[in-house]
């Protein structure tokens, strides 16, 4: 349950454009590591870490990664988005597959490639990218089928919450990069 708050006021405080959304972040990741080890989503569990480490960066860009300032919502591009999804779910299911055949980790397709295409949505929000929103959509949308099927219901429905939360996310994001706010 706690973990679960953390992660939503994080995410809150993201779509608000709010820095102490790292300081959140980071409490509400370690409490996940917990969740996701005992269901044995092993990379999942392994996305924990890599999100609390990556949290400082994304912590320090926001603040001061534009030479010294805080920067600006851009956009990366659809190509190069495309590009980068296609990339990172290649990869990501070659080792699932592979962790599929040699470990004893559930739904390993599923969890690998949340990991890798949530490590793209998790490096395009901390470098301000519009995109990020909808790659988290994605993560979002097969983190709820494959969390509900491992019995985790409670972090099911924080996804479905979070899918919903995109939606406000990218608006938000949208009008401050447009300078509609």
């Amino acid at each position: 349950m706690a973990a679960t708050l953390f992660t939503v006021v994080s995410v809150v405080l993201c779509v608000r454009r709010n820095i102490w959304l790292y300081p959140i972040g980071v409490v509400g990741t370690a409490l996940y590591l917990g969740v996701f080890w005992s269901a044995h989503l092993y990379f999942s569990s392994g996305l924990q870490v890599f999100f609390v480490i990556v949290q400082f960066y994304g912590w320090w860009f926001w603040l001061k990664g534009d030479n010294g300032h805080a920067p600006k919502i851009t956009r990366l591009g659809v190509g190069r988005t495309l590009v980068l999804t296609a990339l990172v779910l290649a990869v990501s299911l070659a080792i699932g597959w592979w962790a599929s055949r040699t470990t004893t980790a559930a739904s390993s397709l599923a969890d690998a490639s949340l990991t890798g295409s949530s490590l793209l949505a998790q490096f395009l929000q901390d470098r301000k990218k519009i995109e990020s929103w909808i790659v988290w959509a994605v993560v979002d949308a097969i983190s709820i089928a494959t969390y509900y099927g491992q019995g985790l219901h409670l972090t099911a429905v924080l996804y479905a919450g979070l899918l919903a939360m995109t939606v406000w996310g990218g608006w938000e994001w949208w009008r401050e990069m447009t300078g509609r706010t």
